[in-house]
């Protein structure tokens, strides 16, 4: 008896002990971000975030353009003007991050020299080093979806779902790796699959965000599946969602939405939907008084 008592009480203390060991484990490395304000570090995850749910552009530039006046030699920070800031002085961002990262961490050095590659003229030579980076830092989530982009760029769209599974587990709190995910299985033709993922991601969405990348996945599944009219339910009810949104950056605008929708009626044999729909798209650009005797002409 005193013997089992022993044998349990040892089970019980290795038990506890391994619990202990488990609730004090050092979360998955990620890069240290080199900058003397914690303030600035914070707002760069908080910008990464931001670009993970569709509020890039414009809007992230700005707040990259505020980090740095918190920092002005924060080099990921100026990597990610660069990823925001359309051409040609996205280019002019991107080099001055090379410079300012000879100074920073080596996680910071090799992500902004393979982020070099990925946006070059030779992507495909920027998939090793982003694969040793995401192995080496196996927390830092960007490096897995930024692989997953250029491997799907170069079409090797196996590999990319295989990058956007592991940043989803790393952290599925974004919606884009669900709908990056849901562009996969509408490629391979499992639509009902694509849906699910394009709804995961579409309640991912934060409020005010136009959902348009989620929106048009699930169109496209309804359509290819042969149901128009659900399709058009879809697309319908997305215009409302753009006009009700607060951020709308990247997205199409409204007179593209309502051009999709005249065009599935109109390539369906719906010829009065289709028209009433090019109505409401030359209604929905500023300025625009055309007579529905326009509108039959241009057509």
């Amino acid at each position: 008896m005193a013997k089992r008592r022993a044998v349990v009480s040892f089970t019980l203390a290795a038990a506890v002990g391994a619990a202990g060991s488990l609730s004090a484990a050092e979360p998955p490395r990620a890069f240290t971000l080199t900058t003397k304000s914690e303030a600035a570090r914070g707002q760069l995850r908080e910008l990464q975030t931001r670009v993970e749910s569709y509020q890039g552009g414009a809007p992230a530039a700005a707040m990259a353009r505020k980090i740095l006046e918190l920092d002005p030699d924060f080099a990921m920070a100026m990597y990610y003007l660069s990823a925001t800031t359309p051409s040609p002085e996205s280019q002019k961002h991107l080099d001055r991050a090379v410079e300012m990262a000879r100074t920073a961490s080596e996680g910071e050095r090799r992500f902004i020299a393979a982020m070099v590659l990925a946006r070059g003229k030779t992507p495909a030579d920027a998939v090793e080093p982003l694969r040793k980076l995401a192995a080496d830092y196996p927390g830092e989530r960007a490096v897995d979806m930024l692989l997953g982009q250029t491997l799907s760029g170069l079409g090797r769209h196996d590999e990319a779902r295989a990058a956007y599974d592991q940043a989803i587990a790393i952290s599925g709190d974004t919606p884009r790796a669900y709908a990056l995910l849901g562009n996969y299985q509408l490629l391979k033709g499992d639509y009902a699959r694509a849906r699910e993922l394009y709804t995961i991601a579409r309640g991912k969405i934060p409020p005010g965000v136009a959902p348009g990348a989620t929106s048009y996945g699930i169109a496209y599944t309804y359509l290819y599946e042969g149901n128009v009219d659900q399709a058009l339910r879809t697309l319908n009810a997305y215009v409302d969602d753009y006009k009700n949104a607060t951020v709308r950056n990247g997205d199409v605008p409204e007179v593209f939405i309502w051009n999709s929708i005249a065009r599935i009626n109109l390539e369906n044999g719906r010829l009065d939907a289709a028209m009433k729909a090019y109505e409401k798209a030359f209604e929905s650009v500023s300025g625009s008084k055309l007579s529905e005797d326009d509108v039959v002409y241009r057509w």
